[in-house]
């Protein structure tokens, strides 16, 4: 059945295949005798077998217009609550680049006043401050 029918609800077992066999099938003795037998139509209704699957409906649970309102209305807070988290998030981002900003800022305006290798080092701890920042809020 599952070979044919590949989309039927129930799973045919073994035993169920087996039993149907015994129970609704025969073997011809005389096969030609047989086939000239079914050649009347009356003979063959009487020969031929429906067999059908016990069938079960699925129960399906409707919610009640309130309950549908109530899931909208989670779903609608849920989506404020993550844009409300996304905003903060942006804020936080924003602060920290800002921050950046005026270190950055500062660094610049200092640069005249540092010699070659004091720079360097101020410049390599800015930047490594900097990419520590950005790596956590990605």
């Amino acid at each position: 059945m599952q070979l044919k029918y590949p989309t039927f609800p129930g799973r045919l077992s073994t035993f169920q295949a087996s039993d149907i066999y015994k129970a609704h099938s025969y073997h011809a003795v005389d096969f030609p005798a047989e086939l000239g037998a079914l050649a009347d139509a009356r003979t063959l209704a009487a020969a031929d077998r429906t067999i059908q699957f016990p069938f079960l409906v699925a129960t399906s649970t409707e919610a009640s217009e309130e309950e549908l309102a109530r899931q909208l209305e989670k779903r609608k807070e849920s989506g404020r609550r993550l844009q409300e988290q996304a905003a903060k998030q942006r804020l936080e981002r924003m602060g920290k680049q800002e921050e950046e900003l005026v270190v950055f800022g500062e660094l610049r305006d200092s640069k005249a006043g540092l010699a070659k290798a004091e720079f360097e080092v101020s410049w390599n701890a800015f930047m490594g401050s900097a990419s520590s920042c950005s790596r956590g809020l990605t």
